[in-house]
């Protein structure tokens, strides 16, 4: 068992605890197995997202302090975390014009290090990820704030890539706020540029943080306005629209299974099958 894993068993245990409520009570709120929750908390089996997402609901505990989130950094790690506090910021600054030293670069060369930035999000390179997401987020941000046009669209597809970025390295460091707020920021970047590919990835994450939390109504309710907003572009053919519309049936499947919702969760993974 890892160590996150061991700390998530202890977490759930203390925090059930603390609330005042026995293993068959929190199997019950939970809707779960009692076999389940004291397989978990004695460490013989992992605690599951959609574990985690039941008791946080049930006992009103944050899925992130069941995880233990932020984990604490290795000492190899260090660097990787100092990146955070520049990251907040910058999230916290997105609708703000930065003063950046000497003129702006051509979109099309920014461009070529977003794609490096992407390469390193791939190949879980974050050390490298996070040395390289500081400078550029203000770069493209300055861009974004200065131009009009394709252009700006061009600039607010980057921020996008960026954003997504900067969300997989908060999600791997374990803040779970700034990686939600990176989602959040990306849906921004996306509807100023009505980019019907980006803002369905931010739905996709949003409706993620939502079954992971266990609110699986909400998330399927989500799931299905998103849906709705897209479908008439399918009609075009466009192949990243029909990836986008897939995407969301997937998330809406598992928000469904693990609602217990077996038949509404088969529907969307047939419709998927279908195309």
């Amino acid at each position: 068992m890892s160590h996150v894993e061991g700390g998530a068993a202890k977490a759930v245990a203390e925090a059930r605890k603390i609330a005042g409520v026995t293993q068959k009570e929190l199997a019950r709120r939970a809707n779960v197995s009692i076999g389940l929750v004291r397989s978990v908390e004695q460490g013989r089996v992992a605690a599951t997202p959609a574990f985690l997402g039941a008791v946080s609901k049930a006992l009103r505990v944050p899925v992130s302090e069941l995880n233990g989130q932020p984990f604490p950094p290795a000492e190899a790690d260090s660097g990787v975390h100092s990146a955070i506090s520049f990251l907040r910021t910058e999230l916290a600054a997105y609708d703000i014009d930065c003063a950046v030293s000497g003129d702006l670069r051509p979109i099309d060369q920014i461009g070529v290090d977003v794609a490096q930035v992407c390469q390193y999000r791939r190949n879980a390179s974050f050390h490298r990820l996070s040395d390289a997401l500081p400078p550029l987020l203000k770069e493209v941000r300055a861009v974004v704030h200065r131009t009009v046009g394709i252009e700006r669209d061009h600039a607010l597809a980057l921020l996008c890539e960026l954003y997504y970025s900067t969300h997989s390295l908060a999600h791997k460091l374990g803040y779970a706020d700034l990686a939600a707020l990176a989602i959040d920021r990306m849906g921004w970047a996306a509807a100023e540029a009505d980019n019907p590919l980006w803002t369905a990835t931010a739905h996709f994450h949003r409706a993620a943080l939502l079954t992971s939390g266990g609110d699986w109504a909400a998330a399927l309710s989500f799931l299905e306005r998103c849906r709705t907003s897209i479908e008439p572009r399918l009609s075009t053919g466009k192949r990243p629209d029909l990836i986008a519309w897939g995407g969301l049936h997937l998330q809406s499947g598992l928000a469904a299974s693990r609602a217990g919702r077996r038949d509404i969760a088969d529907a969307h993974l047939l419709l998927i099958s279908s195309e």
